[in-house]
């Protein structure tokens, strides 16, 4: 065998073939392939930023969310004649307020796992133009 330090003429030929096709499939990987990684790995990177800007876009909605609700809630107790009492404003602002910051987690997150699943869905086989990111697969 050629491991050991001998071995015949065909053994040799053999390998140097095995050589030449690993040389080959090596070469056709760095010219096909990884143009296409990178672009895959630079539009996968991008989306930290994308993924920022949208849901900083959900928090803004989040907030004029809760912002109409509070204030349809005091024209609801003014149409009724009704005022809080200022521990009941407390108690109020405290609930509006919880429930504003778990709506602002839960689209954040929302958005991020979004984008995640896309990407993850590009590695996993999903061609990049069908994302919306403009990028052909293929050679």
């Amino acid at each position: 065998m050629c491991g050991d330090g001998g071995g015949t003429k065909q053994e040799f030929a053999q390998s140097a073939r095995f050589a030449g096709v690993a040389r080959n499939l090596w070469g056709d990987y760095k010219d096909r392939f990884v143009p296409v990684q990178r672009q895959l790995a630079g539009a996968l990177l991008a989306d930290g930023v994308d993924a920022n800007h949208q849901a900083d876009a959900a928090a803004d909605t989040v907030d004029k969310a809760f912002e109409a609700q509070e204030q349809g809630f005091d024209l609801d107790l003014s149409r009724r004649g009704l005022a809080l009492t200022p521990e009941q404003r407390v108690a109020s602002d405290r609930q509006f307020d919880l429930g504003r910051a778990s709506a602002l987690v839960a689209n954040r997150n929302a958005v991020r796992q979004g984008v995640l699943d896309t990407d993850t869905a590009l590695v996993g086989g999903g061609t990049l133009s069908s994302a919306g990111r403009g990028i052909q697969m293929g050679g």
